[in-house]
């Protein structure tokens, strides 16, 4: 009798949050994969245990594990017998103290990586940003495009985490990496800091462009996001920056799909953004000089997302592992819609 073959044994670093729980969840439905949910010690779970679970029973889709990103220690622990690590925690934000910034995502990212090392996992996949460009103006540019020469802190820190990457990548022979740069709108269900708050502006019946929203931008379901990375987990080998989008569309288009599927009409108003820049500026300076933690209701990083074309190409994962969206942007607008009235009414998390 044939022996079976043994599953890959997969941790995710972040996995309460927006991509971390659908990664979590989609991975954890591949029956070649023993999936594991890496979280903080006080990181709120409930939501992940309400997919955990098989039909009720007491079997388990994925195990849940506690890591400290910050303790090296208990990294390894979390990583012991592991083959893969994804590592998607860091600290997501257009606004915040830049030391917090290189904390988690540089000093969190190395000991990430020197915990892999330890425990000799055959392979890295690190979530990084097309943020490491900038938003100089990218028209369908590659995964060889430039970082920017000068960035805000998410960006930069992002860049600093690629680059330790690929250093582990050299100096580790024996295993191999790779570095997932997802379009810049990711929109799906589970999420609630992220596109779902540019829906609600959108959803009350009004939404406020910069320059007509003429401009594109990359986007990615997070299903098609996940799917790409499970198509990175099982590829024989990697290696390099994949870009995973599904497409660009200007900000107008993509306001109109959406408000077309909420049913709604929208009334938009377009705004210079030469005129955004004092404004901006103002708000900014009054926050920081107040020390105010959250963010005002402009900042830099948000006005110059649409000013200026983002739009990427994903030709590194369509050509090695022939990586497709197995779902369209309608059928993906209208499970996200789904998803967004349940949590309005309380259904969801």
């Amino acid at each position: 009798m044939r022996e079976s073959k043994r599953r890959k044994r997969v941790i995710i670093t972040g996995a309460n949050g927006f991509i971390g729980s659908n990664l979590t969840k989609y991975l954890s439905r591949d029956p070649s994969l023993e999936v594991f949910a890496m979280v903080r010690p006080d990181a709120p779970v409930n939501f992940l245990k309400d997919f955990q679970f098989k039909d009720d029973s007491n079997e388990k889709w994925f195990e849940l594990v506690e890591g400290n990103l910050l303790e090296e220690d208990s990294l390894v622990e979390a990583f012991e017998d592991k083959d893969i690590v994804i590592h998607l925690a860091g600290f997501v934000s257009d606004w915040g103290d830049k030391k917090r910034f290189f904390q988690i995502n540089v000093e969190g990212t190395k000991k990430v990586l020197r915990a892999a090392r330890i425990v000799k996992a055959s392979r890295v996949l690190y979530l990084s940003s097309l943020a490491v460009h900038g938003f100089g103006g990218h028209s369908y540019a590659n995964e060889e495009a430039p970082f920017a020469k000068k960035n805000y802190a998410y960006g930069e820190t992002k860049k600093i985490g690629e680059e330790l990457v690929r250093e582990w990548i050299t100096n580790n022979p024996d295993a191999d990496g790779a570095i997932i740069r997802p379009g810049f709108i990711i929109y799906g269900r589970y999420d609630k800091n992220s596109f779902i708050l540019a829906l609600d502006v959108i959803s009350s019946g009004k939404f406020a462009f910069i320059n007509r929203g003429k401009r594109l931008v990359s986007y990615v379901y997070v299903d098609n996001l996940c799917y790409g990375i499970n198509q990175l987990i099982q590829a024989p080998e990697v290696s390099g920056v994949y870009n995973i989008l599904d497409g660009n569309m200007t900000w107008r288009e993509w306001v109109s799909k959406w408000e077309q599927a909420v049913g709604r009409k929208v009334t938009t108003v377009s705004v210079p953004y030469a005129f955004l820049v004092p404004i901006t500026a103002a708000m900014v300076g009054f926050y920081k000089l107040l020390r105010i933690k959250k963010s005002p209701p402009l900042n830099f990083y948000r006005i110059n997302v649409m000013r200026k074309d983002l739009a990427f190409v994903n030709t590194r994962i369509t050509t090695e592992v022939g990586y497709t969206p197995p779902t369209e942007l309608d059928d993906g607008i209208l499970q996200t819609l789904e998803y967004y009235y349940d949590s309005k009414k309380g259904k969801e998390r």
